[in-house]
């Protein structure tokens, strides 16, 4: 399928939280796209950093459209922000650690002017897991997570279908999006793009990934400035991420799988803690350290949330 483009055609979003020092790299990569420039457009959302982000972005060349909002947003309401300010057809969020191969804008142009109208969102290939289908999550795909057994898929062409993509690279007609009101704004971090996934396919779209747009993402670069700190192994904050699984369980499974997942992934944790006490001393050490650091946040966020049903107060705290 093919369509008359209207300029600019992209609008990129961006969302930072003290990302100084990976922001630069980012819009470097967008100034040096093959795409011509008029066919896209860069907004940048702040989110009350305190290291310079908003100096990087408005002494940068590729002068992007900034908004300096004075407190923390998060993830969703920042981009939702953003989209106030665009003028493209499609929607292209883009996390401030992320950095585009020169091509990728006018590849995923292209298949967004190409491609099939039943197609809703167009993932970037950031590495190689972003075609591990992983499914959504639900009680029944809980053991499927916990072992990490997940699917890879053979494309068969540049556009792999998939459950849903990764926030960090993600595109979407503008017009899909103000139907399902943007991201969900309940959520402060982490989440929101695994449900703007659902609820476009929901409504009868599909979800891709194209093979040949790709970029490279350091991943949890701002999470890791947050007082608290990450896990050592998925490189994000333990309590936002099971407020946000819990909010996500409740809204698309009700509160009796909520409360059933969390049974179930307690028990889990349990016995990974159980069998981490044949291993290695310094293994070990980082095992209990954190898989019971991720079940006291787990239960802590059930009881807080009523098992997903109360959402809490923006910006949310990591205690």
């Amino acid at each position: 399928m093919y369509h008359k483009m209207t300029n600019p055609f992209l609008s990129i979003v961006i969302v930072t939280y003290n990302s100084g020092d990976t922001l630069g790299d980012c819009l470097d990569s967008l100034s040096s796209q093959t795409l011509s420039r008029k066919h896209y457009e860069v907004i940048v959302v702040d989110n009350g950093s305190s290291d310079g982000s908003v100096q990087v972005a408005n002494h940068h060349e590729i002068s992007p459209k900034v908004i300096a909002w004075g407190n923390n947003l998060g993830f969703g309401r920042g981009n939702n922000l953003g989209v106030g300010y665009t003028k493209g057809e499609v929607l292209v969020f883009i996390n401030p650690d992320a950095a585009l191969q020169r091509d990728a804008l006018k590849r995923l142009m292209n298949h967004h002017l190409e491609g099939s109208s039943s197609i809703g969102i167009i993932g970037g290939k950031l590495d190689e897991g972003e075609l591990t289908l992983r499914p959504l999550p639900s009680f029944k795909n809980l053991l499927s997570y916990h072992r990490g057994s997940f699917t890879r898929a053979m494309p068969q062409s540049i556009l792999v279908d998939v459950p849903w993509v990764c926030g960090a690279f993600l595109s979407i007609k503008e017009s899909i999006f103000m139907v399902l009101d943007g991201f969900d704004q309940d959520y402060f971090l982490y989440y929101e793009e695994t449900d703007l996934c659902k609820r476009v396919r929901e409504i009868g779209y599909r979800v891709c990934v194209a093979t040949d747009v790709k970029a490279s993402h350091a991943g949890g670069t701002s999470a890791r400035k947050v007082s608290g700190g990450v896990d050592s192994t998925q490189n994000m904050i333990p309590r936002f991420r099971y407020l946000a699984y819990l909010i996500f369980m409740r809204k698309h499974h009700g509160v009796l799988a909520t409360l059933g997942s969390v049974i179930l992934e307690s028990i889990l944790k349990s016995l990974r803690m159980l069998a981490s006490l044949r291993r290695d001393s310094s293994t070990r050490k980082v095992i209990l350290s954190d898989t019971g650091r991720d079940l006291f946040h787990l239960l802590k966020s059930a009881f807080e949330t009523r098992l997903g049903t109360l959402v809490p107060r923006h910006p949310w705290s990591v205690k």
